[in-house]
């Protein structure tokens, strides 16, 4: 595992170093950022409309509305970028000729395989990680949404996330 560690820091490393992640990070929160308001606007028109209809006030509710929309759309927007992240973990190895050191060097395939799935996952956790605050303006423009959708839609696009992952180094 300790040999894993070492990929994981060259890889973290080469992430920072070009400018792939800022792209990566900043396009997606924008295009999150445009999708979550749009999602607001949606729940306040169906808010309003709730006072000239009192019957549809049962239909109002900032999980369906707001929550689930989120979830979805950042999953879709996630198929797009993922591949960003993953499309260069061994292409660039090839690339570059450094895929026989790589291979040559005293760690078992799964061990390279762990470091480069763990740098592009924890880079993947870190964009996540900043929809936190597209999630906190909701809250604090819209009111309080239930914990455990919340909860369930960003275990969903982890999981997802690890998914997406693994499927593009596959591919890488």
């Amino acid at each position: 595992m300790k040999r894993s560690w070492a990929v994981l820091k060259k890889e973290l490393r080469s992430y920072f170093v070009s400018p792939i992640v800022y792209v990566f990070g900043t396009s997606f929160l924008v295009i999150f950022g445009f999708l979550a308001s749009l999602q607001m606007i949606r729940y306040s028109i169906a808010s309003w409309q709730t006072q000239s209809n009192p019957a549809m006030l049962g239909y109002l509710s900032i999980n369906e509305l707001l929550i689930s929309p989120l979830f979805s759309n950042a999953s879709i927007v996630f198929i797009f970028f993922v591949p960003l992240l993953t499309m260069r973990l061994f292409a660039e190895e090839k690339k570059t000729g450094t895929i026989e050191l790589l291979l040559t060097y005293p760690l078992r395939d799964v061990e390279a395989l762990l470091g480069k799935f763990g740098a592009c996952f924890g880079v993947y956790l870190m964009i996540v990680a900043l929809t936190v605050f597209h999630i906190l303006i909701v809250i604090l423009f819209n009111g309080n949404p239930e914990l455990v959708p919340l909860i369930a839609g960003y275990t969903g696009l982890i999981l997802m996330g690890a998914a997406f992952i693994s499927f593009g180094i596959f591919a890488s």
